[in-house]
């Protein structure tokens, strides 16, 4: 009976935010490594347009 019950037990563990809450990184870094991602992301889509105007232009 133990180990059919232990499954019971698992879902209700689960639905507690302080298990789900990811324990890897502190909150500030993963906002900072965001930040750098989405950064790096808007200057790849700034740098490509800038230099498919160039292009056009000539």
């Amino acid at each position: 009976m133990r180990l059919r019950d232990r499954p019971l037990r698992v879902p209700r563990r689960c639905d507690d935010p302080s298990v789900t809450a990811p324990k890897g990184l502190p909150k500030a870094v993963r906002v900072l490594l965001w930040t750098l991602w989405l950064g790096c992301l808007v200057f790849a889509v700034w740098f490509f347009v800038t230099v498919y105007l160039a292009m056009t232009e000539v």
